[in-house]
């Protein structure tokens, strides 16, 4: 699937609710203005319809492309914005790092409220972000945090239901296995997953199950998937028939090739077991020293979707097809750090 392909098929899924429309005669307008702060209820109309964000760190940006490297919309005000995540209402979250807080945008970039990611007297940084729209009532948005103040206090993982209005702080926690949360992600079923350092070299996959979750334990498992250097962004894709999947991006200095590992993942009430599927190879990477790849996002359709990769050392959001092959820059955000499309490409 070529990029414009892929585009096409998320701006139809966008408009029409359907794959395979035909955008001939859409007519696209850029944005010239920030749209930053908007409150509920305000009189905006959205310029365009975002098919993916991407969040610059460095210049406290978060953009909304419309097509390949054309933002229609660009959201300000943030201090250190890290990873984001859509819903499948299609809000935009953002974890406003340096400021302690989550963003919640609509898919329009019209503000509509924020969360306070301290707890417990305690500043807590978010860096990543996943949803879960199991049940719209009970369902989490899981965020990554470190602890701001110091290095060597470990972070944790915090909930909010999607319900919880303007100011609120999360619902629950979860700590344990690793130190500096980093990337998660929710399944089918409700379980979580979490990466992060595990120590100054290693990093680990932790879990949550949903009845855990559901139950108020807050102890992370150790998913005995080794103690990777190079675990990054993670995402669950449902194929057809629906199930219970994980997969976790790799950064790998110095090498054209990036890997995608991928899971079958089976819960029972505490304990979840993995089983190797195939990994997903993303060639044609440029090959730096650093190569520093980030948050990861699947659009719509599945298989026949597309793998969105944000990489912070070349600036840029790579588009690769959804099981791997060539990757194609189509994004150029200074500092590439979190991307996420929309509507969302999970669940």
């Amino acid at each position: 699937m070529t990029t414009t392909q892929s585009l096409k098929r998320l701006q139809a899924a966008a408009i029409a609710g359907a794959l395979g429309l035909s955008l001939a005669a859409t007519a696209l307008t850029p944005a010239s203005a920030s749209l930053g702060y908007r409150m509920p209820g305000s009189n905006h109309q959205a310029p365009c319809t975002v098919l993916a964000w991407a969040s610059s760190p460095s210049l406290n940006r978060v953009y909304g492309y419309s097509a390949v490297n054309t933002v229609c919309v660009m959201l300000t005000g943030f201090h250190t914005p890290a990873g984001l995540t859509t819903d499948a209402q299609g809000n935009l979250y953002v974890a406003d790092s340096g400021n302690y807080r989550i963003m919640i945008y609509n898919s329009a970039g019209v503000f509509i409220k924020k969360w306070s990611t301290k707890l417990f007297g305690h500043n807590y940084e978010p860096i990543g972000l996943c949803a879960s729209d199991f049940d719209y009532t009970k369902s989490p948005i899981g965020v990554a945090t470190r602890y701001a103040a110091s290095s060597s206090s470990p972070g944790i993982v915090e909930f909010f239901r999607q319900y919880l209005p303007n100011n609120s702080t999360a619902t629950q926690y979860a700590a344990g296995v690793v130190h500096v949360p980093h990337f998660c992600a929710f399944d089918i079923k409700n379980n979580f997953f979490v990466d992060g350092p595990f120590t100054s070299t290693t990093k680990k996959i932790a879990y949550l199950t949903s009845y855990q979750y559901f139950t108020n334990v807050h102890t992370l498992t150790d998913s005995g998937l080794g103690t990777g250097s190079q675990w990054v962004g993670m995402y669950s894709r449902i194929d057809a028939p629906a199930d219970e999947t994980l997969s976790v991006g790799t950064s790998t200095p110095g090498t054209s090739t990036q890997i995608v590992n991928n899971w079958k993942v089976g819960c029972t009430n505490v304990l979840c077991t993995f089983a190797a599927l195939a990994p997903y190879s993303l060639s044609g990477y440029p090959a730096t020293t650093a190569n520093p790849v980030w948050q990861l996002a699947p659009s719509v359709g599945g298989s026949a979707g597309a793998l969105f990769t944000a990489d912070s050392d070349v600036a840029t959001v790579f588009e690769s097809a959804a099981n791997g092959g060539p990757v194609t820059a189509v994004e150029s955000p200074t500092y590439a750090f979190g991307v996420a499309t929309e509507p969302q490409g999970q669940y």
